[in-house]
């Protein structure tokens, strides 16, 4: 029976792959990183969503009516960010192929959502079955083997942090000792009026409740579903690896229960490869 945790077999002769990462640009909608994939050789539009649990590929049901999958019988229930429940069908996908990997009778779940009209997206469950580089600042897009790392790793500008499960980032605001949690989510595209990128903050974790108590939050009167806004360069990790500045928007949602959300806006700013046996994360600023 499938479960949230997936497993399918990569052909031993697999080493790696590497495709563009390509960004929407649709008026004044948040702009989504996406690769080009061939599903049973129909070329189809996956978005990047790290923060995405229980899917594999995970398409909508408008693109599956479209294909031959095959439909085992079981459902899950799944939720959104703000806590919507909905109950995804399992299927099984003949053959997947992204740059020079092929994958065949992969599992996934439907995409069920009030975004759904995104299309479908590679989730979590299949990129912790590799290691992954996802390069905003240079358009890349990497699937590795598990034991397989870059050269590129080993140049100047790289530094390598510690993740907390399932791919949370660590942080400390400077001249605090608590330690606060981060989800790395390239599915969070935050974004005001001017097309600013921000990440988010749960207004009732102890983080937002920190920075309230700080004052440094500034309301947005414009905005109802916006408690308000703030700019930082003194998170740091564990390690003491500063991360740059970052502006952030406080919100409020209940699901999940983490201090707050690290999405496009960080991804922007940096590469990151992802070593997902270690619980590793490998950052690159984009102006090294």
């Amino acid at each position: 029976m499938p479960s949230s945790t997936f497993s399918f077999d990569v052909s031993s002769q697999f080493e790696f792959t590497e495709v563009p990462i390509y960004f929407t640009s649709e008026g004044n909608s948040p702009s989504y990183a996406y690769i080009d994939v061939l599903v049973n050789e129909v070329k189809l539009r996956l978005f990047i969503d790290t923060g995405h649990g229980y899917g594999t590929v995970s398409l909508p049901p408008s693109v599956l009516s479209e294909l031959d999958v095959i439909y085992t019988g079981i459902t899950k229930e799944n939720r959104d960010f703000k806590g919507a429940k909905y109950d995804s069908r399992h299927y099984l996908i003949p053959k997947i192929r992204i740059g020079s990997l092929v994958l065949n009778q992969l599992p996934g779940y439907e995409f069920l959502s009030r975004y759904d009209d995104l299309g479908g997206l590679i989730g979590l469950a299949f990129l912790n079955q590799f290691n992954v580089l996802i390069d905003y600042p240079n358009r890349k897009f990497g699937l590795y083997r598990k034991d397989f790392y870059p050269g590129y790793l080993k140049s100047q500008g790289w530094t390598k942090v510690q993740l907390v499960p399932p791919l949370s980032l660590p942080v400390k605001l400077k001249n605090y000792e608590e330690t606060f949690t981060f989800c790395l989510d390239t599915g969070v595209i935050a974004v005001d009026k001017e097309r600013h990128s921000y990440g988010t903050i749960r207004s009732e974790s102890e983080f937002g409740q920190l920075v309230q108590q700080k004052e440094i939050v500034e309301p947005d009167p414009t905005d109802t579903d916006i408690l308000g806004k703030f700019s930082s360069n003194q998170l740091r990790t564990p390690c003491n690896y500063p991360l740059t500045l970052m502006d952030f928007m406080l919100v409020d949602y209940e699901y999940p229960k983490r201090d707050g959300f690290l999405g496009h806006n960080f991804f922007s700013k940096y590469s990151v490869f992802i070593d997902f046996t270690k619980d590793e994360l490998h950052l690159r600023p984009h102006d090294n």
